[in-house]
């Protein structure tokens, strides 16, 4: 693998994804889920896991993490307060 290949791959991996404003993903349409009924329900296991980065007053997502999570946690979501 030369040196393109690599960087190429290396800013796929979810920590280089941008992330995107609430609002901005909620109209998008590519939410699965409630948003704001998953951060309400799970905020602390989301922060944790890098789904979702308070910036000031605003929040902003990761899409490829929150996928991973809802993988993860998305059976017990509505219980993990």
């Amino acid at each position: 693998m030369d040196i393109r290949e690599e960087t190429t791959e290396k800013y796929k991996k979810p920590e280089y994804q941008p992330l995107i404003p609430l609002p901005e993903f909620r109209r998008s349409g590519r939410a699965p889920v409630d948003m704001h009924h998953l951060i309400l329900f799970n905020k602390e296991s989301l922060e944790k896991e890098g789904v979702i980065v308070r910036y000031g007053n605003r929040w902003l997502v990761s899409e490829p993490e929150l996928y991973r999570w809802l993988r993860v946690y998305g059976k017990d979501a509505g219980r993990m307060i």
